[in-house]
């Protein structure tokens, strides 16, 4: 496999007083070219000695101009990155300021440590510049937008920096795992490969805990460990770095068995739309049919998902219009909508409802049932029977049913928190709005001939017609 732009960098960090061991870690170190790296896949890689290595390779040569952020989810979740901190940089003289969560460099560098809990938490950071910034265990953060909003702080106005740039580091699992292998994983599964698709340019770099000797050495039962963790899924995502090992899905009944290619839809079908409605943050609109047996494969009752609009950006008055304009032609029975599509928009001044709005496009929403536990239990018994299957075309229903996980605070219950919940939300409203099937028409036969009756069918027919003329 080729690793361009690794090789001259190599031979200089061999040198160097804080050394990275050789392999992936070394490689992550070297590719200072690269502006945008995650680096892991599997538990005990040397994630977070790597970024401080990586980090601190720049320190003597740029001093008070080199200036280093790292986040976590949590501030208790920092304490292994201080307790590693102060045992790589303390020889080079580096101290640790308590108050400002800072390590400070005699040259003049800086690296701070903080925890972003939400993007609420980033916002505050508007105007903050850094050279260098990593988000360690990006993969516990569930919101994209975090990332996005980092990556705007990776700037020096003080003078040119080369190199400045952004890593991340993470396993399989957490909130974050459908973003991070959106971006990282799944445009190169092998990684060492850059990645220019029009977004910014990034590689993924993978490692195991095989590329740590240190660790091996120090504590040559950690592997067994792993291996002992019990759920497959489990030992595949946290030993081995399975990017496609789903871990504790809430959904694990689903599978490629639910997803079939399109087909044409009976006319006589009940067809209906469900909707999660949003407009910063993304919109899911579902449409469904509902099988009456008559498709191979598709049992009577089935809910068939057929389409979705996904996307975010757009008002309830152009969704109105690309929904109608989607439904051209076909007979919507019904359409359910989050229930607070029919509250006011506004506490001060109260305008149309989002639902009033929809209606002018000839868009008609009810409210949906939105009793959550109900509503993932009908999607769960739904799967388990196969009385529900959704077209390839539903990319983004596709994606992220298998990506939902248990709330860690009610086990029964799906995690919002952090997770890409708008399609599942739209199919549990759809699954909750009672449907029915519809029977195809009756076959009406055509009148038959005189010669098609028999002898006693046509007296019997004279006999009544001249019973009525009599008047009895």
């Amino acid at each position: 496999m080729e690793k361009r732009g690794f090789e001259t960098e190599i031979e200089v960090a061999k040198d160097w007083i804080i050394a990275p061991q050789p392999g992936p870690q070394l490689l992550y170190v070297a590719a200072k070219w690269c502006p945008v790296i995650f680096y892991g896949g599997a538990r005990g890689g040397g994630k977070t000695s790597g970024s401080l290595i990586d980090f601190f390779q720049d320190v003597s040569e740029l001093g008070s101009n080199w200036h280093g952020l790292l986040v976590r989810k949590t501030y208790p979740e920092l304490q292994e990155v201080i307790r590693q901190g102060r045992e790589m940089f303390g020889p080079a003289g580096a101290s640790w300021v308590q108050f400002h969560k800072q390590f400070r460099f005699p040259e003049g560098s800086t690296l701070t440590l903080r925890s972003i809990e939400s993007y609420a938490d980033v916002e505050k950071m508007q105007g903050s510049q850094y050279t260098w910034v990593c988000m360690d265990e990006a993969t516990n953060q569930g919101d994209e937008r975090i990332f996005r909003a980092l990556l705007a702080c990776l700037r020096w106005t003080s003078a040119h920096v080369p190199f400045k740039r952004f890593r991340l580091t993470g396993n399989p699992g957490g909130a974050g795992h459908s973003w991070v292998k959106r971006l990282f994983i799944d445009p190169a599964p092998l990684g060492y490969e850059l990645i220019e698709d029009g977004d910014i340019k990034r590689m993924y770099i993978p490692s195991t805990v095989d590329d740590n000797e240190i660790l091996l050495e120090r504590d040559p039962d950690y592997v067994k460990r792993l291996e002992a963790l019990g759920s497959p899924d489990l030992v595949r995502a946290w030993r081995y770095g399975d990017w496609n090992a789903v871990l504790g899905a809430y959904f694990p009944e689903f599978c490629a068995d639910h997803i079939v290619e399109p087909f044409t839809i009976p006319r006589h079908w009940t067809r209906f739309r469900a909707a999660d409605f949003g407009t910063s943050n993304p919109t899911c609109w579902l449409w469904f049919a509902v099988s009456d047996g008559s498709i191979p494969d598709i049992p009577r009752s089935a809910l068939v998902v057929y389409r979705e609009l996904y996307g975010s950006g757009m008002t309830a008055e152009e969704q109105g219009e690309v929904v109608a304009d989607l439904s051209d032609g076909e007979v919507i029975s019904y359409s359910v909508i989050d229930p607070s599509a029919h509250g006011q928009t506004s506490k001060v001044v109260r305008g149309p409802t989002v639902a009033e709005v929809l209606a002018r496009s000839g868009v008609i929403c009810r409210p949906a049932d939105n009793e959550r536990l109900a509503g993932w239990n009908q999607i769960r018994q739904r799967l388990r029977d196969r009385k529900l299957v959704v077209f390839a075309t539903c990319k983004n229903l596709v994606r992220t049913i298998p990506l939902m996980q248990h709330d860690p605070m009610n086990n029964e219950d799906l995690c919002k928190k952090g997770s890409e919940d708008h399609a599942v939300d739209a199919l549990r409203y759809g699954c909750m709005s009672r449907p029915i099937v519809s029977e195809a028409p009756a076959v009406v036969s055509s009148m038959r001939s005189v010669g098609e009756f028999s002898y006693k069918e046509i007296e019997a027919q004279i006999e009544e017609i001249e019973r009525r003329k009599r008047g009895y």
